[in-house]
């Protein structure tokens, strides 16, 4: 029996290192990574990678493409937990790729899908960071205010979208910001652009 009980725990010892070995590795988040032009070389914290997704650890790390004719591009992205795409379009640099992606329509369409990710994505984070936007526009009682969001005011320091509150009179402000309010966002953390008259 007791030559028994060694082998036993042996096996049960080598199932759970092996267990946490195998999670160790699949842990992570992940990052989908597409780069056009196909076939440049993609360089993740300096070691090579390719297209496609891969876990990484969340934390900042550095990302690099290069393909000749292409002015190379580095970026620093910070990896939260959620999966995040991050899309690369090198420029033509030489007269030999000026059109590279009129004369490869297939890159092209990589070049698309690439700025459609990354619209996507930006949209997401804007949404997630002000769940205001997702009630936007609205339009007051009887059209006395409407409240969208678009281009940032000049003196804005947020980096996020300006909202927009068009009104007639200073009630109609006044209740276009309570409406702010009663959806729980502060407006005083906006940044709010005023227009006066008609819309």
């Amino acid at each position: 029996m007791r030559k028994l009980i060694v082998p036993v725990i042996l096996i049960i010892f080598l199932l759970v290192v092996g267990g946490w070995y195998a999670f160790s590795k699949q842990s992570g988040t992940e990052l989908d990574v597409l780069v056009a032009p196909s076939g440049a070389a993609l360089k993740l914290d300096g070691k090579g990678i390719k297209s496609g997704t891969l876990k990484v650890k969340p934390g900042k790390h550095q990302l690099s493409a290069t393909k000749a004719g292409f002015a190379a591009q580095n970026k620093t992205i910070n990896v939260g937990t959620q999966t995040q795409f991050v899309g690369i379009v090198l420029q033509p640099n030489t007269a030999a790729t000026t059109n590279w992606y009129v004369d490869h329509p297939e890159e092209f369409s990589v070049v698309q899908t690439i700025n459609n990710r990354n619209f996507d994505q930006t949209g997401a984070q804007l949404t997630s960071d002000n769940p205001i936007l997702k009630k936007l526009p609205h339009i007051g009682p009887a059209l006395s205010y409407r409240i969208d969001y678009g281009l940032p005011s000049e003196a804005s320091k947020t980096g996020q979208p300006g909202i927009y509150i068009r009104f007639h009179t200073q009630q109609d402000k006044q209740a276009a910001l309570q409406w702010i309010k009663d959806q729980g966002t502060d407006p005083n953390k906006l940044d709010l652009i005023y227009i006066q008259g008609n819309f």
